[in-house]
C-alpha cells in the first residue's frame, strides 16, 4: 500500500495536478548567467547582459545553428575583390521598437560611440580587432579621431564598413551586441 500511494504522489507531481486549466500560452524561461547590468550594448561587460541584448536586439549579422554568418538586420551584403570594403543592404522594414527605422546611421552612431575616448567603451578594442579603419583612435598617438572611422552610412538603408585588410572573421564579429546599431533620439 505504502508503495502504491509512493507513486500515486510521484505521478500526481510529475503531470501537476493542481487543479488549474493549462496556459494555452507557451512561455519559454531563460536561465543567464548573472544579473543583467546594462541594456546598453556598449557599456554592458557581462554574459548576462549579452544574452539579454541578443534576445532583444539585433545587428547586421546573426550566427545560425552551425555559428555561420547570416543576414539578420541586413538584407544582403558585398565584399569587394580586396576583401576590405563591406557594402550592407539594411532590410526596408526593420524598425526600432517605437516605429522609427533603423537605418544605416543608427549603425554609424553606434560604432563611434564605441571608440569614442570620451564615452570610454570597455570594448573599444573589438572594433580595432575587426580591422576596422580608424578604430584605433582611441589611442591618442594612432593619429584617428572618431570621424576616421571607416563606417559610412551611403543612404539611409546603405552601410559601407572600409578594414585596414581582409579579416575572415569579421562577418561573425558583427552578431556581437557591441556592434549592434543604437537610436541616437533613444540613447
Amino acid at each position: 500500500m505504502k508503495k502504491l500511494l509512493v507513486c500515486l504522489m510521484i505521478l500526481a507531481l510529475l503531470v501537476g495536478c493542481n487543479g488549474e486549466k493549462p496556459a494555452k500560452e507557451k512561455v519559454v524561461t531563460i536561465q543567464v548567467p548573472s544579473d543583467v547590468i546594462s541594456m546598453d550594448t556598449q557599456i554592458a561587460t557581462d554574459g548576462g547582459s549579452f544574452s539579454a541584448q541578443d534576445m532583444c536586439m539585433a545587428g547586421l549579422i546573426e550566427l545560425d545553428e552551425n555559428n555561420l554568418p547570416v543576414c539578420d538586420l541586413a538584407e544582403s551584403y558585398t565584399i569587394d575583390e580586396t576583401g576590405t570594403v563591406y557594402t550592407f543592404k539594411i532590410k526596408e522594414n526593420a524598425i526600432w521598437s517605437n516605429g522609427a527605422p533603423i537605418t544605416a546611421h543608427d549603425f554609424v552612431y553606434a560604432w563611434k560611440r564605441v571608440v569614442n575616448p570620451d564615452f570610454a567603451s570597455e570594448y573599444n578594442w573589438f572594433l580595432e580587432t575587426a580591422n576596422i579603419v580608424g578604430a584605433s583612435c582611441y589611442d591618442p598617438d594612432s593619429g584617428y579621431t572618431v570621424d576616421d572611422l571607416g563606417v559610412v552610412a551611403l543612404d539611409d538603408k546603405t552601410l559601407q564598413v572600409t578594414l585596414t585588410k581582409p579579416s575572415g572573421f569579421f562577418l561573425s564579429m558583427l552578431a556581437f551586441p557591441t556592434l549592434f546599431p543604437l537610436n541616437e533620439e533613444f540613447v
